[in-house]
């Protein structure tokens, strides 16, 4: 009997820009606009119909964002809610089929033997993704997403989750802060570095830098907590 074969599957972590006179507007809302900071599609699900179904949470003005959507291409919303700290989730449905771009970028991601894993996370004009599959199927699905927006991959590699750590639950600007702040020596005793520094790295207000790492610290805190428990 023959020995059976087991390919290696592969990631890629990359980031679209898609040109925002194409793009749908529930994208220039979540991604464009001024009264939000950042959206994280944390699941999706396509009916039998094939009709996706999405939830995001939104870091933004929940009102402003419900009248800028209302009545919008791409997106139909079912309902928001209120978190914490200035967030709420966003449940909608997604209509590709009123947006050429949306309904080419929808193909190309929802192909056979290929994920996207969450969260999806929309910020300054781009899309941020993780994208797993095998070698070959990546390969396919860049090649229809490169034809469609700018389409940067940042990493490429072998895909792991044993390797995730409490830092990749967070947030791309939160992990930039806290490795920002971690290099400049912010948590070492005595501190080496104060906000203002920080915040010159990083192109930002301190007060800014101030609210990523305590959201970044909140996240890690309990991620490692959580862990914790479950071994007990």
């Amino acid at each position: 009997m023959g020995m059976t074969q087991y390919g290696t599957m592969k990631y890629i972590q990359a980031t679209g820009t898609p040109d925002l006179e194409k793009a749908p507007e529930f994208f220039q809302v979540l991604a464009g606009s001024s009264y939000v900071t950042e959206a994280r599609l944390f699941d999706l699900n396509i009916s039998p119909r094939g009709r996706p179904t999405v939830l995001f949470e939104v870091d933004g003005d929940m009102d402003r964002v419900r009248a800028e959507l209302d009545g919008s291409n791409g997106l139909q919303i079912v309902e928001t809610a209120p978190v914490t700290d200035g967030k709420f989730n966003l449940l909608g449905t997604l209509v590709p089929s009123t947006v050429p771009l949306l309904q080419d970028v929808f193909g190309a991601l929802t192909q056979e033997e290929l994920v996207v894993a969450k969260p999806v996370i929309y910020r300054d004009r781009q899309v941020h993704v993780r994208i797993v599959g095998s070698s070959s199927t990546l390969q396919t699905a860049i090649s229809k997403l490169s034809s469609n927006m700018e389409f940067e991959i940042t990493t490429i590699g072998e895909f792991d989750r044993s390797h995730d750590t409490p830092i990749s639950m967070l947030s791309e600007r939160q992990r930039e802060a806290v490795v920002t702040a971690f290099n400049l020596g912010y948590y070492e005793h005595p501190r080496e570095t104060t906000h203002g520094d920080i915040a010159d790295q990083l192109g930002c207000a301190p007060n800014t830098v101030s609210d990523h790492l305590q959201k970044a610290e909140k996240k890690i805190m309990i991620e490692v907590l959580e862990s914790e428990f479950e071994k007990k």
